[in-house]
């Protein structure tokens, strides 16, 4: 009987529950990754099966290229799962017959049905997670985006404001960023951040309809005119220092 024994290795990839590894196409990848060994002309054989009311998949192989199939499997299970599911293998002797080829040892068909449906809950969870993360990234992206123009553009109305001030120009304040802003906010923005662009723009447009009439302004346009370029350069200065507190934190 011991001449019959042969060397195998037994993989176990285990879960926190059998949701974790059963129903979700593992079984399938890891065939996958076999056999695209064996369209290499690799020598690896062997089954795979879930273990029936455990955490776990396991897997018997025999071969000269084992361990080949053993770290491709890791790097696909590190990939895709990120610590969640373990791996352990042991070379254990064995009587065994393994087919040469690689092969999913599947359950009666009920067992497979109650594993399938549970599986595609799993993997929806994880798409809309996944949808999820993407979402934020892209609107973290656009949030950095949206203030640095901003924070350009604030820069260049306190400039303007200033030689107003000053009497140098009277030249109209460019507001497309600001127009830009307010049309579609980041969904996590600071709403005093958004009233007071929001109150920025009204003076700045009142300011621009004041400068169409120069230099024939009456002395009260005149007076408004003044009030409203102190008005912008101080508000400009408060929103520059909030928008530094708005930058959006890496993911």
């Amino acid at each position: 009987m011991e001449s019959q024994l042969k060397d195998v290795w037994r993989i176990v990839l285990k879960g926190d529950t059998p949701d974790d590894v059963q129903g979700i196409n593992l079984r399938n990848e890891i065939a996958r990754i076999a056999k695209n060994l064996r369209k290499e002309g690799k020598n690896i054989r062997g089954q795979i099966r879930n273990i029936k009311g455990e955490a776990k998949v396991e897997i018997l192989c025999q071969g000269s290229d084992v361990r080949e199939f053993i770290e491709r499997l890791k790097k696909f299970i590190d990939k895709e799962f990120k610590g969640k599911i373990k791996l352990n293998e042991y070379k254990e002797k064995r009587i065994v017959d393994l087919k040469d080829d690689f092969v999913i040892i599947r359950e009666d068909d009920l067992t497979e049905m109650v594993w399938a449906l549970r599986g595609a809950g799993k993997v929806f969870e994880r798409l809309i997670k996944l949808i999820d993360e993407k979402e934020r990234e892209r609107e973290s992206k656009r949030k950095k985006s949206l203030l640095l123009s901003l924070e350009n553009e604030l820069s260049s109305i306190y400039d303007r404001a200033d030689r107003i001030e000053r009497r140098e120009a009277h030249m109209k304040f460019r507001l497309f960023c600001i127009e830009n802003f307010l049309k579609e906010p980041p969904i996590d923005v600071d709403i005093e951040l958004t009233k007071g662009l929001n109150d920025l723009y009204e003076y700045c447009d009142e300011t621009n309809n004041l400068i169409d009439m120069y230099p024939q302004m009456s002395d009260e346009e005149t007076k408004l005119l003044e009030d409203n370029i102190d008005k912008i350069k101080k508000l400009v200065d408060e929103l520059l220092k909030k928008m530094k507190e708005e930058k959006p934190k890496e993911i």
